[in-house]
């Protein structure tokens, strides 16, 4: 229920910022982290039932579709089936699950906007950046999580640093390529201002791949993790040579930033298919 969810997550952050962890947050916060490599929700088949109906028909689809009579007939299903049309039925459950996460934080952001002390800050979710490399698959719709103007999607950018030291600094454009996609707009809106701009972890920071991820559309770049040593756990750069990165790339951006802020990206002649 999405009043519900809005309630909810209104009265949890109105707590935390007037009485709990997020008491005495200055005033100017500009970032809030919703969450840190976050997976899909998995929701309660019969509870997520009537929503997961109504989400259906607004998409045109019919009960006869899925060999139904009725909408009270139609129900969640994520364990995989034989049969076309419970092969339908599964396909569509998918989608919906898919769709649930970001639309929860989409909704975790609007309520932090509402009760933090500055309306304008931007709540960011970061995503693992191991999964679009490694065997595996995405945590979640990222195609989805940048389709809401006041969510900014975000990824891990560990690739190139420590053990994870086994791919190109240019890999970066790969992993925010999706979040791009997604928040394309299309149709008599096409080439307008995307609905959301990405923010990306510049691990272990470096000029190059910061350079390279403010020329792939990120707007947001979080230098992780200033440290000192004994505050952090790993990736801490504050007393290494890589600050002098950090403060380069502040410098420069603060000379450009009325070309940076609002620059976006050419509209992309290349279809992507991601399965």
């Amino acid at each position: 229920d999405e009043a519900q969810s809005r309630s909810q997550f209104e009265a949890y952050y109105t707590k935390f910022f007037q009485s709990g962890k997020g008491a005495g947050t200055a005033p100017g916060i500009r970032n809030f982290q919703l969450s840190d490599e976050p997976g899909e929700l998995n929701p309660d088949p019969k509870a997520a039932a009537p929503a997961f109906r109504k989400w259906l028909e607004s998409r045109g689809l019919k009960p006869d579709f899925f060999g139904k009579s009725k909408w009270d007939e139609v129900d969640l299903l994520l364990t995989r089936p034989p049969g076309e049309q419970q092969n339908r039925l599964y396909f569509w459950s998918r989608r919906y699950k898919s769709y649930l996460t970001p639309k929860m934080f989409s909704l975790a952001a609007e309520a932090v906007r509402k009760c933090a002390p500055n309306p304008n800050v931007q709540s960011f979710v970061a995503l693992s950046g191991h999964a679009l490399y490694m065997p595996s698959r995405m945590s979640l719709d990222m195609f989805q999580l940048a389709q809401y103007p006041g969510l900014v999607p975000g990824i891990s950018d560990w690739m190139t640093s420590g053990s994870w030291n086994w791919d190109s600094h240019q890999a970066v454009a790969f992993s925010v390529a999706p979040f791009n996609a997604g928040a394309r707009r299309y149709g008599a809106e096409f080439g307008q201002t995307p609905k959301s701009f990405p923010m990306m972890h510049c691990v272990s920071p470096s000029l190059f791949r910061a350079h390279t991820q403010l020329a792939n559309q990120c707007k947001f770049i979080s230098y992780y993790t200033y440290g000192p040593d004994y505050e952090s756990t790993e990736g801490f750069w504050s007393h290494t040579w890589q600050g002098f990165n950090v403060q380069h790339i502040n410098n420069q951006a603060a000379q450009v930033d009325d070309i940076l802020g609002p620059g976006t990206m050419r509209p992309s002649r290349v279809a992507m298919l991601y399965t």
